[in-house]
């Protein structure tokens, strides 16, 4: 793909979520290190993705009807201007949890209102028969990234601190605004005739309706993957530092090794799903399959913690991080499945509304199971039992959601690669 335009998307995906990495990075070391509470930690972390179930589906109608350069342009100049606050309250040493925590929660929100934007983008900058590959590469675009942010935010936050780190945030910010200037997209200023709040609620029912009844498989999908991501992602996004940081006790710089590792995972899921001989099973009727692949291969996670295992922490960790690694391998050809599907299939007017819901639809249990397993978490004393019973219950959870699907067999008429029509 020798687009320009796609080239700069990337780009400025690979600036975003960098930024994005080192500093939730940061702030997760930083709230640890005052606290060592999963509670607060969980509570921070499951309201920052509040507003991403909320202004999801804004972002999709945004995508939809405003020109996008301009909301992306505006999306980071915002957060290299939250970046700001943050530093100079660091530096006067006046930051506060919840400052912290509402930071976080605007700059994901944003971030929520971006990505529907981007997957808006990439139907018309690239051919219909790259679409796979296009998301492919912006999920190996998002690995790097994810893999680099916890080695770049271990080694910045013991060098220079969180203070000059979070400046240097807010520069590559302000760079990644700059390179979207360059983008060259077709003109969408559809406006909102008839009023704002008329034309939000119009758009969220017709989307809906979409979802729900036109292609009524990408609301099932959505709704899979989100059962999965709220047993997986609360797991990587509340027990993994917790149970590292706190329980574990390992350093900065195992964690953050650590964390890199299990963010290099979506770099493996994108290359399985762009390998040739996959492409036949990139299709939602084979996610009962991965979905009991992502369960066995999330064993590792539970299987760690059992105390009859005479073994380090350290080793207990790293064996933590190979479940967690395998499982966000297999959730990234999820994720490529269900936004291929939709860009697939989706009519052009329909592409931001359906990827924006779906998304709100994902992501809807996560903060629910975020804050349980925080309070879980610090409910149960420290030994390696009741931690590994939490987390082979997650498991049996994943487990029982295939044989749900295997039961109802659902996902079959909506085809990502569908045969050519033959002529008559």
């Amino acid at each position: 793909m020798k687009s320009l335009n796609f080239r700069i998307t990337l780009f400025t995906q690979i600036i975003g979520l960098l930024c994005s990495g080192i500093l939730n990075f940061a702030t997760a070391l930083h709230i640890l290190d005052l606290t060592g509470s999963a509670t607060i930690f969980s509570t921070i972390i499951s309201i920052s993705f509040i507003p991403t179930i909320i202004f999801g589906p804004i972002g999709g109608i945004l995508a939809d009807r405003l020109p996008k350069k301009r909301l992306m342009m505006i999306a980071d100049t915002i957060k290299a201007i939250l970046a700001t606050v943050l530093a100079t309250a660091l530096l006067l040493g006046r930051e506060t949890i919840f400052l912290i925590g509402f930071i976080l929660t605007i700059m994901i929100t944003l971030t929520t209102i971006y990505f529907p934007i981007v997957s808006a983008i990439i139907p018309s900058i690239v051919n219909k028969e790259d679409i796979v590959k296009a998301n492919s590469a912006a999920q190996s675009v998002k690995a790097l990234s994810r893999f680099s942010a916890p080695a770049l935010g271990g080694l910045l936050f013991g060098l220079i601190g969180i203070h000059n780190l979070v400046i240097g945030v807010a520069g590559l910010y302000i760079l990644s605004a700059l390179s979207n200037f360059c983008l060259k997209l077709p003109d969408t200023d559809k406006g909102f005739s008839g009023g704002v709040l008329q034309a939000i609620g119009s758009d969220l029912k017709s989307g809906w309706i979409y979802i729900w009844k036109t292609d009524a498989a990408l609301f099932d999908l959505a709704l899979t993957v989100g059962i999965i991501a709220m047993a997986f992602f609360s797991v990587l996004t509340v027990a993994f530092p917790y149970v590292g940081r706190v329980v574990l006790g390992v350093s900065e710089i195992q964690f953050g090794a650590a964390q890199a590792i299990t963010a290099i995972s979506a770099l493996f899921g994108a290359l399985l799903a762009n390998h040739q001989k996959m492409k036949p099973y990139l299709q939602p009727k084979y996610i009962i399959h991965w979905t009991f692949i992502s369960a066995i291969f999330s064993l590792p996670i539970g299987i760690s913690m059992l105390d009859r295992w005479q073994i380090s922490n350290e080793l207990r960790f790293y064996f933590f991080t190979l479940g967690l690694f395998l499982t966000m391998t297999i959730f990234t050809v999820f994720n490529i499945i269900k936004m291929a599907a939709i860009q697939r299939n989706a009519p052009a007017d329909m592409v931001g509304k359906a990827t924006a819901l779906t998304m709100a639809i994902t992501i809807l249990p996560i903060p629910i199971m975020q804050r349980i397993l925080g309070d879980l978490l610090d409910r149960v004393t420290k030994g390696e039992r009741n931690l590994a019973g939490i987390f082979l219950v997650l498991t049996s959870l994943v487990f029982l959601l295939g044989f749900v699907k295997v039961i109802l067999r659902k996902n079959e008429h909506l085809q990502m690669f569908p045969k050519p029509r033959q002529s008559k």
